[in-house]
């Protein structure tokens, strides 16, 4: 349930989002532990003070008239996680996206899906973490 000022997009939202190449409005503000992309307003939601940035421009830019359930989950079909523009992004539930994408959105496939300790894990997602750690310079800073 958001609040009435957050149902206007308030100017700090519209501040930290950046619009990328591929047309993604990419949050540039704070995260959840998840990595998704938050919002503090200033008042007091009926669930606390943050929100999800995509749920708030899913429901304030689509004019989605009633709230989503708590227990739907907003994918971007873009696979960009940080991406709050309503038009990326799919409702679903969280079953659903666990059996066909990954908590990032990208498709569990042949290709992209590997096994670990029994659990479906992404390469793409993987990939990215791994490069930056190989390229650390040794021994950390001098």
């Amino acid at each position: 349930m958001l609040c009435q000022e957050c149902v206007r997009l308030p100017d700090d939202i519209l501040r930290r989002i950046e619009v990328n190449a591929a047309a993604c409005w990419i949050w540039r503000g704070g995260v959840t532990i998840d990595g998704l992309p938050s919002y503090r307003c200033r008042h007091r939601h009926r669930w606390g003070g943050t929100s999800l940035v995509h749920r708030i421009t899913y429901t304030v830019l689509l004019r989605y008239s009633d709230p989503l359930p708590r227990t739907a989950l907003l994918v971007p079909e873009c696979g960009e996680r940080l991406s709050a523009r309503p038009e990326h992004l799919r409702v679903t539930t969280h079953a659903q996206a666990a059996k066909t994408h990954c908590l990032n959105g990208h498709e569990f496939n042949e290709v992209n899906t590997y096994t670990w300790h029994g659990k479906r894990r992404c390469r793409v997602c993987d990939r990215d973490p791994a490069r930056a750690r190989r390229t650390q310079p040794k021994g950390g800073p001098s």
